[in-house]
């Protein structure tokens, strides 16, 4: 068999497999549509994964914060309308003043640690 034969075979060969590939594709387009979308979604799009777990991440840190947020506001509020009700006490518990005959004793109890 002479060397121009062999070498179109060849050439026949390797050219088949990718028509036969492409003819696949081709009748399978709708699932190569669905994969190739679903990659460019996943990692090239504005808001790709790593996009979207950073905007999760930073969303549930504003949440615990409206919840700080929200508790430091009602103890305002109670300290507020301790305040108007009556000041002398307000005054003495918050601040420690004492009147001039009078000793503050402020006592602090130890919270027990696990070790």
């Amino acid at each position: 068999m002479p060397l121009n034969v062999i070498l179109m075979k060849n050439k026949r060969h390797i050219l088949h497999i990718p028509s036969r590939i492409t003819r696949y594709a081709w009748k399978k387009k709708a699932l190569l549509t669905i994969i190739v979308f679903s990659i460019y979604l996943c990692f090239f799009d504005k808001f790709n994964l790593a996009t979207q777990y950073k905007i999760y991440t930073s969303l549930s840190d504003l949440k615990t914060q409206k919840e700080n947020y929200v508790q430091l506001i009602a103890e305002a509020k109670q300290d507020k309308k301790d305040l108007e009700q009556n000041y002398e006490k307000f005054a003495r518990e918050k601040y420690h003043m004492a009147r001039q005959d009078e000793d503050i004793f402020i006592i602090e109890t130890k919270k027990k640690t696990d070790k």
